[in-house]
């Protein structure tokens, strides 16, 4: 290892107490097991705890790597969507009148763009709805609120007064 004070950039050399960002550090830990080292070796050289956290800064260093490149993708795909979208647009405001084959195929790729976008987008995930099957004791309320409510329905019934000679 050279300590010459020469600016080194090599990512397998971690001599000296450099000071570099944990996603630097990541990043060499990345380049290291691409390499063939092992954890324990990358967590001696780079000062991480153990191999543990060595494991979870290279997990997510490739993870934060796969959502960048999944965004820049994305983002590059709706341009060239929306591009088409557009274009398809103008054709069928430039279509004729008399072409209506022409303009049900223009509509027909303008709807296909717009479903690829949303695909794109993730817009077309359903939200989850969990049906659950009826409880008896939903069942007993139902009877109780019919009872209840047929209850409610029925007129008052006037008060007769108690026969002579009962003492209850």
């Amino acid at each position: 290892m050279n300590n010459s004070g020469s600016n080194n950039t090599d990512p397998c050399d971690s001599s000296g107490p450099q000071r570099i960002t944990d996603r630097e550090r990541a990043t060499q830990a990345v380049h290291l097991r691409t390499h063939g080292h092992t954890l324990d070796d990358i967590a001696e050289r780079l000062g991480y705890y153990d191999r543990a956290a060595v494991y979870r800064a290279i997990t997510r260093s490739l993870d934060r790597v796969e959502t960048e490149n999944a965004t820049q993708y994305r983002e590059l795909m709706t341009d060239r969507y929306e591009g088409l979208l557009r274009r398809a647009m103008d054709a069928l405001d430039d279509a004729d009148e008399g072409r209506e084959v022409g303009r049900a195929q223009l509509l027909s790729a303008a709807r296909g763009i717009c479903d690829s976008l949303v695909r794109l987008h993730g817009l077309d995930n359903a939200p989850v709805v969990t049906i659950r099957s009826e409880t008896q004791l939903d069942r007993d309320i139902a009877c109780l609120t019919e009872m209840v409510a047929a209850i409610d329905a029925q007129p008052e019934q006037p008060q007769l007064p108690a026969p002579e000679g009962d003492n209850r």
